[in-house]
């Protein structure tokens, strides 16, 4: 059992820079991260960066 296990996080900013690090921390202590960003930053972050964390990127539009 980890520090954040049965935890959320929502993490702006999260698809790079210190949001992505901010993300990785709380998802490498156990929490479940939902990360959200611009579009344009959506498209150029890769789940697979953050080695041994199971991850899926989705991408929605909001007005």
């Amino acid at each position: 059992m980890t520090q954040l296990d049965n935890t959320a996080a929502l993490v702006t900013g999260g698809a790079s820079g210190l949001g992505a690090a901010t993300a990785k921390a709380l998802a490498e202590q156990g929490a479940a991260v939902f990360a959200l960003g611009l579009p344009a930053s959506i498209d150029q972050a890769s789940p697979s960066r953050s080695s041994g964390i199971q991850a899926t990127a989705t991408s929605v539009t909001a007005n």
